[in-house]
């Protein structure tokens, strides 16, 4: 067998046929473009976060030589000569097959407009295209994504975290359409918008011309935009260039014909993934072309399994933002919608089944959802009412303990793993989350399912998402500030009425020209550090990380803990400078509580620590109200009496 490949699901195809014991007696032999054998596509941009192009590996050379495959890496295959059954490779191989499959997957889109191949204009599509990117981030400040959808997102995402100024240009009405209804799309833009990355909705791009070392886009309306760099990832377009110049059938919409059985029109040849038309569907996601690789894999070890279509449900995971979009989501029949908390989600049902759903936010019953929608569970009136009414169809008990679920749910859903599955690895040798996945493969795609698999271990949650950004200076500041506020507000400390005579530390508090010095020290760095928080509110203070900014409101308050030590002796005071103590200290507390949980939120998964994280940053920005008038009547005694 010869396989034409080495991406995703062409590795996909190699394991399952490992495990079906096929490569004891099959000689292998495969051709990757690429340099490197397969990558994790799925977590590409986690290149941006510090990932190696090693780590980013799926399986090592060694992996391939140990199983008795022959791969050659950056050496395309150029020619099929399909009479003779031989291919012939860039570098002058010429390797015979029984069987072909042709695992090529698909390229990005890029639109044949003037300008589109200038120096500055990029696809988003595998290591090498990220790497040009990376260096080209550095001597830019502003990039523009033209596509709104999956993909277009998750690298506008990352390009803010490089400190760049991201604008997402969308040709359509709103952003992710494939997936999303218009409401939902609102709704997800104001929250992309709100975290700094600015959004231009039915923009056509005609035109990319230099400007000295920028670029500007010309769009159809006639405006114009200026930006560094310009990214393209509005799409892909299968590779089926080989295919067609052997004379193999394509789709209507381009791609390799293939039928139920993984066949294309030669019968000794196969196609699956993103290369191949199923009933004229291209699949651009790579779930699909895992239950491909399982289908072709059973009918080469003599099975009757058949591809009827896929499941084309996607999740997208930016800092603060999920978006998921499961089962038959923009199916025509009733639908109920759930505004709970500042969230989105949307559920359709059919004949009182549920079929589908929209959720936009952190929803915790989410692998229960999918579950209810791949077995077509049914969803009864008091879960309706639950979910306008809260946002949850179910007892919030029943969805985070995964102990009460039942054996066929699927825990993970991009390789369709359910938690029988997960139980009897437990029960054989598998004590943690990478056991796990190196066993049944749950967790390698998008590794969402991670927290869950934990529970079943029996073993800590991992963190699967990039850690925040300044993280340690957030979880010091917050610490020291809780410890600092708590001591001065249960220390007793002995305080001296006067000065006498020489240098005593009590002068700094009971100088009058000290204490007016660090009173409107104290107002200052106050004032400051509520200018730092309308960050996260006005949306054209977009400059910089979040992240850094969170933590810089942190310190600013343990500075200003320090000048209220100085101003006041660690003494609570009486009446009316009683009661601004209180609200100073309670503020410094409860803003450590919420800094310290949002530092380690990677590690605190789960509805109590989002809960604890909620009520203390609610509380944190209630008690922030009170403050200005309370300040204001202690200056105005102070200096009226």
């Amino acid at each position: 067998m010869v396989v034409i490949g080495n991406g995703m699901v062409g590795l996909r195809l190699l394991e399952r046929f490992k495990d079906k014991e096929l490569l004891e007696r099959t000689d292998v032999t495969v051709f990757g473009a690429e340099p490197r054998p397969a990558l994790d596509r799925v977590n590409l941009t986690d290149f941006f976060y510090g990932s190696t192009a090693d780590q980013l590996e799926i399986k090592s050379r060694e992996w391939y030589e140990q199983n008795g495959i022959e791969l050659f890496t950056g050496d395309p295959v150029v020619l099929v000569d399909r009479e003779a059954k031989i291919v012939h490779s860039q570098q002058g191989r010429k390797v015979p097959y029984d069987r072909l499959v042709f695992a090529t997957g698909s390229r990005a889109f890029r639109p044949e407009i003037p300008g589109g191949d200038l120096a500055g204009v990029f696809v988003y599509r595998n290591l090498h295209d990220l790497e040009r990117i990376r260096d080209r981030a550095r001597s830019c400040r502003n990039v523009a994504v033209i596509g709104g959808g999956l993909l277009g997102l998750e690298a506008a995402e990352a390009f803010k975290e490089l400190g760049l100024r991201t604008h997402v240009i969308e040709r359509g009405a709103g952003l992710l359409a494939k997936q999303l209804n218009p409401e939902g799309s609102g709704v997800l833009q104001r929250q992309i918008e709100a975290a700094g990355i600015f959004v231009h909705n039915a923009k056509i791009t005609t035109e990319i011309e230099p400007r000295g070392d920028e670029l500007v886009i010309t769009f159809r309306d006639g405006t114009c935009m200026k930006v560094g760099m310009v990214v393209f990832a509005a799409g892909i377009r299968p590779r089926d260039e080989l295919a067609k110049a052997c004379g193999l059938e394509l789709g209507p919409r381009g791609g390799i014909r293939i039928d139920e059985t993984l066949t294309t029109s030669d019968p000794g040849i196969h196609a699956l993934g993103e290369c191949a038309s199923h009933d004229g569907t291209i699949y651009g996601l790579v779930l699909p072309g895992y239950e491909m690789a399982e289908v072709l894999v059973d009918r080469l070890a003599g099975g009757q399994s058949e591809f009827t279509g896929a499941d084309q449900s996607a999740i997208l995971k930016l800092e603060g933002i999920e978006v998921a979009a499961v089962g038959q989501y923009q199916a025509d029949c009733p639908s109920y919608t759930s505004n709970a908390d500042g969230l989105y989600r949307r559920i359709y049902l059919r004949n009182g089944k549920l079929v589908g759903a929209i959720g936009i936010g952190d929803w915790p019953e989410q692998a229960r959802v999918r579950e209810a929608i791949k077995y077509r569970r049914r969803i009864w009136p008091w879960n309706i009412n639950r979910f306008e009414n809260r946002g949850w169809m179910w007892r919030p008990a029943d969805i985070v303990d995964v102990s009460t679920w039942p054996d066929t749910a699927e825990i993970c859903n991009c390789l369709s793993v359910c938690k029988g599955t997960l139980r009897a690895a437990c029960a054989s040798d598998c004590a943690s989350v990478e056991q796990l996945a190196v066993k049944t493969g749950a967790s390698t795609v998008c590794g969402s399912c991670r927290p869950l698999l934990a529970q079943i271990a029996g073993a800590p949650a991992p963190a699967a998402a990039p850690p925040v950004k300044a993280k340690p200076l957030l979880l010091i500041s917050s610490l020291v500030a809780t410890i600092a506020a708590l001591i001065v507000l249960l220390l007793k400390v002995p305080f001296a009425p006067t000065v006498t005579g020489g240098w005593r530390w009590e002068a700094l508090w009971l100088d009058l020209f000290i204490k007016q010095v660090t009173g409107f020290t104290i107002v200052g760095l106050a004032v400051l550090s509520m200018v730092l928080s309308l960050r996260k509110r006005i949306k054209k203070l977009s400059f910089g990380n979040f992240g850094y900014w969170r933590a810089l409101h942190a310190a600013l308050g343990v500075f200003t803990l320090l000048a209220l030590v100085t101003h006041t002796g660690m003494h609570l005071g009486h009446n009316l400078n009683f009661v601004l103590m209180l609200n100073f200290l309670a503020l410094a507390a409860l803003g450590g509580l919420a800094g310290g949980i949002t530092a380690l939120e990677r590690r605190l998964e789960g509805p109590a620590a989002r809960w604890l994280q909620k009520v203390w940053t609610t509380a944190h920005i209630v008690l922030v109200w009170p403050l200005p008038v309370l300040i204001f009547f202690h200056a105005f005694a102070s200096y009226y009496y």
